[in-house]
């Protein structure tokens, strides 16, 4: 039985830009199936391989597409999604990006970042274990609630808050509230429409 190759898919309009680093992939990871697609659509992921490890796409299409780029996400728990910064995004606007890359990147920096996904899929998507409580303060502190009101709702002291979100940022390795909305929305512990936007 042949074995199947790990694949990335690059989307991106920009044909030059595309190809440029699709050429520079394929270059260096040979044993990759590489593909370059103009737009993001709805049948995209559902049609992409099952060893789909990585999608590059360009910082356009989360503000054309959000949905379908959290629907990868969702399909594809363990896949990638890095950034092609072609646009600048809009401030206070959750990203649903791992990373972003820019488009001056050097070759060997975009290969260092590709050859991550390649081989750690399973220790990048781990989820931390979380405690009951820190889920429910988590989908709080998402919903743009202050420690005051998640205190109210949940009759625990600020202090325990204070000390909740702090647990949480330290077992997510993320800050911001913007960056805790995401993970919340990419594990399915909240509705997107019900993040704070800006936060």
């Amino acid at each position: 039985m042949e074995k199947v190759k790990p694949s990335i898919l690059i989307v991106t309009p920009y044909t030059l830009v595309g190809h440029g680093i699709l050429g520079i992939i394929m270059r260096e990871f040979p044993e990759v199936h590489v593909e370059l697609l103009p737009l993001l659509e709805k049948n995209t992921v559902e049609q992409a391989e099952s060893s789909l490890l990585l999608l590059i796409v360009d910082t356009a299409q989360a503000h054309y597409a959000p949905k379908l780029i959290a629907d990868a996400r969702r399909k594809i728990p363990a896949l990638g999604i890095v950034g092609l910064s072609v646009v600048e995004m809009q401030s206070g606007f959750p990203s649903p990006f791992d990373e972003v890359i820019a488009l001056d990147t050097p070759p060997a920096r975009l290969c260092e970042k590709v050859r991550h996904y390649l081989v750690q899929p399973e220790e990048r998507h781990t989820a931390p274990q979380l405690s009951k409580r820190e889920i429910e303060v988590l989908k709080q502190l998402v919903q743009g609630k202050t420690a005051k009101e998640i205190g109210e709702i949940l009759h625990i002291s600020m202090h325990t808050v204070t000390s909740h979100r702090k647990n949480l940022a330290a077992k997510l390795g993320i800050k911001s509230i913007s960056g805790m909305g995401i993970y919340a929305v990419s594990l399915n512990l909240i509705d997107p429409k019900d993040v704070q936007q800006g936060g």
